[in-house]
């Protein structure tokens, strides 16, 4: 499997943001608790590796970038020198091991600046999991603010001696936690003045923290998918309406019933109304994956172009038809063909069922390319999707490969003569 440039990014932004959050659980408690070997041990070193490494890729990554279309390569690398450069440079160098004052380490904390630029980015771009992510990076940024606030709460409060680190510590995230929740039992309390200031700021600073994250969860729980809501709004409308119109019960249901599959299989979207949306490069991109398979499994259209192929993803339309529902009867124009996705189709001649038509099926295109009458009726057994091409487009683009054209309707005769 092919891995894209921007998996790679995401996975090393990942590695930077795994990097400097154990930079910020172990270097707090490193000072706290005077863990002077923390400095020596192999995580240190490979935490400035990784930030070494991402000052040569960011300068890297800038000096490729081609997307900018006004000001091109030398404005991203100069954009990053003048941003991000010197940053990144102070956060790789292992200040500690050169000058051995400890709190200048805290510098580091500038990294999480990136952190949150890349969270930012990720929710841009990744706009399907928006909600996962809303919830994952409001916890990452909660349970970060709790160690540090705990770490700050250990330097003001003080170590006690007849407990161990870890009894110190937990008893730390217990005051912060039920702090900055609002919660506050009472059992720890501050005595020195520094102490109540720092109780002060905690208060207000749980209060609009512990109310993000709330809120954050609250809007997942509540928020609809766009798709769900165009359908519970189109079910409250038809409701209305049947009520007012004193619509027949077997068609209410009918009604009812074909919002539903349009719902469970299609979740509301139109693909064609989304392909005319779209951009025309972007479009054809779009229809040619969407209907590739199908294309390429239709005989008359094997050996052609991909160009051709394209124009022909974009003039077939998505159609749904209801059971019961005529596609088209005896004796009609041929002014369309249709390719079944889903579902089974009846074929007629003189009210006598001759044919079953399912999905991968193609039908109508004899008549379509011969320009004849229909020779058979056809009606949905069951709920259908399918694409139609009508006559219409099916033109615009044969005239525009006439050679292609000759092909089709050379092979159009052969099967129409084949079934006479």
């Amino acid at each position: 499997m092919k891995i894209n440039k921007q998996t790679y990014y995401y996975i090393w932004r990942i590695i930077v943001s795994i990097a400097i959050s154990v930079f910020s659980i172990l270097f707090p408690l490193a000072m706290i608790f005077d863990w002077a070997t923390y400095f020596n041990t192999p995580i240190y070193w490979v935490i400035h590796i990784i930030f070494a490494l991402d000052l040569i890729i960011s300068f890297d990554q800038n000096k490729r970038m081609n997307d900018d279309e006004v000001f091109g390569r030398s404005y991203s690398v100069k954009k990053y020198v003048r941003g991000w450069m010197i940053p990144d440079i102070l956060v790789s160098i292992p200040i500690c091991f050169l000058i051995n004052i400890p709190i200048l380490e805290s510098v580091k904390f500038i990294k999480f600046l990136k952190v949150g630029a890349f969270m930012k980015n990720l929710r841009q771009h990744e706009i399907q999991y928006t909600n996962t992510l809303i919830l994952i990076f409001s916890l990452f940024w909660f349970l970060h603010a709790l160690h540090n606030l705990a770490c700050v709460w250990l330097a003001l409060f003080g170590i006690d001696e007849n407990l161990n680190q870890i009894s110190n510590y937990v008893n730390s995230i217990y005051w912060t936690a039920t702090t900055l929740t609002t919660v506050g039992y009472g059992d720890i309390v501050p005595s020195t003045n520094m102490q109540k200031i720092f109780t002060i700021f905690m208060e207000l600073l749980g209060v609009g923290l512990y109310g993000i994250v709330i809120g954050n969860i609250a809007s997942i729980l509540t928020k609809k998918d766009p798709a769900q809501a165009e359908y519970t709004e189109n079910i409250d409308r038809l409701t209305a309406l049947m009520k007012i119109r004193n619509i027949p019960k077997d068609l209410q249901q009918r009604l009812r019933d074909y919002f539903t599959y349009k719902w469970k299989n299609r979740h509301g979207y139109d693909e064609s109304e989304f392909l005319m949306e779209l951009p025309n490069s972007l479009s054809r991109e779009v229809a040619i994956h969407l209907k590739k398979d199908y294309l390429s499994n239709i005989e008359i259209f094997k050996d052609v172009s991909e160009e051709f192929l394209q124009e022909m993803a974009l003039s077939f339309r998505s159609v749904i038809y209801t059971p019961g529902d005529c596609i088209f009867e005896a004796g009609d124009d041929g002014d369309c063909m249709f390719f079944v996705i889903k579902g089974t189709l009846d074929v007629t001649v003189k009210g006598k069922s001759i044919a079953k038509i399912k999905e991968g099926d193609l039908f109508g295109e004899i008549a379509l390319f011969m320009n004849t009458k229909r020779t058979a009726t056809v009606r949905a057994d069951t709920y259908c999707d399918l694409y139609r091409l009508d006559q219409s487009a099916c033109k615009r683009v044969l005239d525009r490969f006439p050679h292609i054209a000759k092909k089709i309707q050379s092979i159009a005769k052969k099967r129409s003569d084949e079934l006479v």
